[in-house]
């Protein structure tokens, strides 16, 4: 409690916005985040050394630089949420992804929603901020909130292709609940980037693996948040200087960063150097990125979080899943039925109801752990006061007992939009992108073989 006094002073209470305060109250210990919770600057190089020295193996341009690797870390099921190697009872993904239509007047019937399976390309997730462990970073233990995140966000991918997802060290909810505290910010930005370092390595250390152990598949990278920043970097410092990773990589589906590209091309500071922005369905070797608002949040006009960049003569990428799979704006969202503990804790009271009534006991009658409103769901990428976002929106419906906006919001006015649910606002159609990726990347190495 001491250490707590000396970290949240009086003004930076005064100052603080309300989701912070309800953060760092609930994860109270974090204040005081030990100086062993660090990461070891030594292992990180150690690391990273031998990332390099393994790429450097590749017996010519264009060979699997992973071919053969053996993680100390992830050559076993175990530090892996989902791995095809799992049983099926351990494999997260393998969860249920069952799906409730409920229509405009409120009549409820099962979804049946067949997607394309492919075993030319595998999937790579990386999984947001979601733990609440006392420290910088998690530990190698995933917790109920990291699982419940998994089930929600990645578990439809493995209806089109093999999804694994590694257990990293990431940085917690907990650092992020004190460096959201004005005034605590400059004490704990180090901290921040000595956990993310840690994260990223252990990353980098579970794609190589993946790459060995699919040699020859193309890969599709599916993440949010904290983990589309991380693959971000994955993209710009490992994939794109590499021959057969560039060859391999079908696209990147990482909403909830913000991708910096140019307004001007060759003028700016971009995200990556040679990845563009997916335009149709059929694109490969692309990326997909937005971040999702209500279209009518008030934060937009203020100061929001997402949807921004800091680099001259750049904008936030938005690309609109539902535009390239439909060629339309009608998203075919996803929305989970259970939101993990710590979500309903900061989420709009309103929102954390989680379902399509306004009645908690209705939604409790829903029997599946996914929920679809039928082309009600809209979505369109705006510019408005300097952000770039994609904007929800949801046909008026035909009964009152029906919600009219998509639940997902923080509280608080701190400018997250629906930044919990970017992935489930058109999960549907980001799998059906999938599937449609795949078959353009294995039709092009198809081709590409045949020529040689």
């Amino acid at each position: 409690m001491e250490c707590f006094a000396r970290v949240i002073s009086p003004y930076s209470i005064r100052s603080a916005s309300l989701l912070a305060l309800v953060l760092a109250a609930l994860i109270l210990p974090a204040a005081c985040i030990r100086g062993n919770d660090a990461p070891s600057k030594t292992a990180l190089a150690e690391q990273a050394g031998a990332t390099a020295r393994f790429m450097a193996k590749a017996a010519s341009p264009g060979e699997n630089p992973y071919r053969g690797y053996h993680s100390r870390n992830y050559d076993e099921a175990r530090h892996w949420l989902c791995h095809p190697g799992q049983p099926l009872a351990d494999n997260v993904c393998r969860s249920d992804t069952r799906a409730t239509a409920v229509e405009a007047n409120g009549t409820l019937k099962p979804l049946d929603t067949d997607f394309e399976r492919t075993s030319a390309v595998a999937c790579f997730y990386v999984y947001p901020t979601a733990s609440m462990e006392m420290s910088a970073n998690a530990d190698f233990t995933p917790d109920d909130e990291t699982v419940a995140i998994t089930k929600i966000q990645a578990a439809l991918y493995q209806r089109a292709c093999d999804v694994y997802a590694p257990v990293y060290r990431q940085s917690t909810l907990s650092l992020m609940a004190l460096d959201m505290v004005p005034g605590v910010k400059r004490m704990t930005s180090p901290a921040k980037q000595d956990a993310y370092a840690m994260a990223y390595a252990d990353v980098v250390d579970a794609f190589m693996q993946f790459v060995g152990e699919n040699d020859g598949r193309g890969f599709i990278l599916i993440g949010h948040s904290q983990g589309s920043e991380l693959l971000m970097r994955l993209i710009r410092d490992v994939i794109e200087p590499d021959a057969y990773l560039s060859r391999h990589f079908v696209a990147a589906h990482i909403p909830g960063a913000n991708i910096a590209v140019a307004r001007v091309p060759a003028q700016a500071d971009t995200s990556f150097r040679h990845t563009p922005a997916c335009r149709t369905a059929n694109d490969i070797h692309c990326v997909v990125g937005y971040s999702s608002f209500s279209r009518d949040d008030p934060a937009l006009g203020d100061a929001p979080k997402y949807g921004v960049t800091e680099a001259a003569n750049t904008q936030a990428l938005c690309v609109n899943p539902a535009e390239l799979v439909n060629g339309g704006t009608r998203l075919d969202a996803r929305l989970p039925t259970g939101y993990p503990p710590v979500f309903r804790l900061i989420l709009k009271p309103t929102d954390a109801n989680a379902g399509p009534f306004r009645d908690r006991a209705r939604n409790e009658a829903i029997d599946t752990p996914f929920y679809a409103l039928p082309g009600r769901v809209h979505g369109r990428c705006v510019e408005r006061g300097g952000a770039h976002y994609l904007a929800v929106s949801i046909d008026s419906p035909e009964s009152d007992a029906l919600i009219d906006k998509l639940p997902g919001a923080f509280f608080g006015n701190t400018g997250w939009g629906l930044h919990l649910i970017d992935i489930n606002v058109a999960q549907g159609d980001l799998v059906r992108l999938a599937t449609l990726q795949a078959k353009a990347w294995a039709a092009s190495s198809a081709g590409e073989s045949e020529s040689r």
